[in-house]
């Protein structure tokens, strides 16, 4: 934090508020007895279909995402974090916004997704229709690791039509300063996306 600007170092505390939620909530989980453990993980995974992001899905995303669509001519091609139920992807499908393709026999949607939770990773992996890119990994380190297994994949899907990065973390954790490794991937990819 720098002295010179109380204002800022101010902003970057309150922005780093979130910096150890995920580790609290697992502390906490191996505190408590298996039902109190299901409890917490249903309420985490309710923070991604509660009322009010719904609305922002439908009300701002889906209307964006339809006039990009007629300004493009085409269906979009979407970046996204998803969630267990990956509401934002299966409301795109419904409205006909994404493409898709037949590849080994199964069904491919014009989404490239990440997810950092190995147990996740894995019951979202034969969700239907599946994901042009899937990374068991942050999309911090897919995007600034030129040695990452999907860093060639995931520049090669770029231009993304529309860039979901809803993250659950700070921007500007204490411990990286104000220029964190999300902050460049923010970086590196609006960039990388360009509107046509």
């Amino acid at each position: 934090m720098t002295e010179q600007n109380p204002r800022l170092d101010a902003l970057f505390k309150q922005l780093s508020r979130e910096e150890n939620q995920d580790a609290d909530a697992r502390d906490h989980a191996r505190q408590n007895e298996p039902a109190v453990v299901h409890s917490m993980l249903r309420e985490r995974e309710r923070e991604y279909t509660d009322v009010e992001k719904h609305f922002i899905r439908t009300r701002v995303w889906l209307k964006m995402a339809q006039k990009i669509k007629e300004a493009n001519g085409r269906q979009l091609k979407y970046l996204t974090l998803p969630s267990y139920y990956r509401l934002d992807v299966s409301l795109f499908i419904r409205e006909n916004l994404l493409s898709s393709h037949v590849r080994d026999g199964r069904e491919i949607t014009s989404v490239v997704a990440f997810e950092t939770q190995p147990e996740r990773f894995a019951r979202m992996a034969g969700q239907e229709p599946g994901y042009q890119l899937f990374g068991l990994d942050s999309i911090e380190n897919a995007m600034l690791d030129g040695n990452n297994a999907y860093y060639r994949d995931l520049l090669t899907a770029f231009p993304f039509d529309l860039v979901n990065l809803d993250l659950t973390s700070t921007l500007t954790p204490a411990h990286e300063g104000p220029y964190s490794r999300t902050m460049q991937a923010v970086d590196a990819v609006f960039p990388a996306t360009s509107w046509q």
